[in-house]
């Protein structure tokens, strides 16, 4: 061609282009006695079809061309090529059309060419999913517990190179692995997959220990795992992602304790029942003590006074409240609590009882001491008395 548009009423370059490219045709063009701007349009042409431009000065250079056409055409080679995005970019909203940049070199002799394709229009219709299980969602310091990755494909179609990453806590130390990661980065683990099948014969498991790092931080009470699966076109992405927490075990034991003293009585002995008298002083000595291994975190002391006692900011059967906050594993702490029994103090059998309860966020349930006084009635008072004998 001359490349003359001798229809100003057909279609323009463009619109064949758009014809050639949706119908994947290659175009090899031919320009004699070119007109003005004429090789630009073909080149382009020739171009984004795939094709390639020839410029014949004469027809009788036109054998020479349709020859080499001919090789070209009757020897090739098929090159394999992925799409970066293969979920059909018509629905997607993306770029229908595609470049491919090629260059091959054989020896000293080099040749490069730019074409073009359109990807499929339809898109990969299967579902990858991720579940992760720890063994124990409650774990001590210094302990070991596993987790498994399960992957599973509901279908209907395979789902290609699938990816996997798990980025776990840096307080964390694997081993064990059922599969060892491709490669890792840190403490993020990754595995690749050619391909995942749908149904239940496709499902992939990988298992692992983890161990919690022994000189963990005081104040860390959770460690927490993302996992991901990158798979492309996947048709629900709300299942590949997976997020696991884990509560560090810090548990420890408290004890607590109750001594009384008064002013008018003592214990001797082995003897454990106390005595109070109206106008007494006593005192109620509370031992919290940490008998576990693990720092006791915001502990909390309650002290319910009993009754016919008073105190200068209290009254009978006041409830005081102590909060000791983090008392370390092995150690212990007291409060002393003093009254004066008042004049209402009912006398023996009627016990007077002091309750101490406690406990901490990392103590199961609560610890309760009682601690028993008995009143009594003062002792009477001794008078001289005459006595004097009269003899008839």
């Amino acid at each position: 061609t001359d490349g003359r548009n001798n229809d100003p009423t057909g279609p323009d370059i463009d619109s064949v282009l758009a014809v050639t490219n949706e119908e994947n045709i290659t175009v090899h063009t031919i320009g004699l006695g070119l007109s003005a701007g004429g090789i630009a349009d073909l080149r382009k042409v020739a171009s984004e079809t795939g094709g390639l431009f020839f410029h014949a000065d004469s027809g009788a250079q036109l054998l020479d061309i349709y020859a080499r056409l001919s090789e070209i055409t009757n020897n090739f080679y098929v090159m394999a090529h992925t799409s970066p995005e293969p979920c059909g970019d018509e629905i997607i909203g993306g770029d229908s059309t595609r470049v491919v940049d090629i260059t091959v070199t054989d020896l000293l002799r080099t040749g490069s060419a730019t074409g073009f394709y359109n990807p499929p229009e339809t898109v990969n219709n299967y579902d990858v999913s991720l579940m992760k299980t720890a063994s124990d969602n409650s774990i001590g310091v210094g302990e070991t517990f596993s987790y498994e990755l399960l992957l599973s494909n509901d279908g209907p179609n395979t789902a290609f190179n699938v990816w996997v990453v798990d980025s776990l806590s840096a307080e964390l130390t694997t081993s064990g692995f059922s599969r060892v990661p491709d490669s890792t980065s840190g403490s993020v683990l990754f595995w690749q997959f050619d391909s995942i099948s749908p149904g239940l014969s496709g499902n992939i498991s990988i298992t692992y220990d983890a161990t919690v790092n022994p000189a963990l931080s005081d104040t860390v009470t959770e460690i927490s795992s993302r996992t991901t699966v990158l798979v492309a076109c996947d048709n629900n992405s709300a299942n590949d992602f997976f997020v696991d927490t884990i509560t560090i075990d810090r548990l420890t034991t408290l004890g607590v304790t109750t001594k009384i003293r008064t002013d008018s009585f003592t214990v001797s002995g082995s003897d454990t029942t106390w005595f109070a008298a109206e106008g007494d002083s006593v005192c109620f000595m509370v031992t919290v003590s940490n008998t576990g291994a693990n720092v006791a975190q915001n502990v909390l002391l309650t002290n319910v006074l009993p009754d016919s006692v008073f105190g200068d900011t209290f009254v009978s059967s006041d409830t005081l409240t102590y909060n000791f906050g983090a008392i370390p594993a092995l150690a212990d702490t007291t409060v002393e609590i003093c009254a004066i029994v008042s004049s209402d103090l009912p006398f023996y059998p009627f016990p007077l009882e002091n309750t101490a309860t406690v406990g901490a966020d990392n103590v199961s349930g609560t610890i309760v001491d009682i601690a028993t006084a008995y009143g009594v009635a003062p002792p009477p008072t001794t008078t001289m008395l005459d006595i004097s004998w009269k003899v008839q």
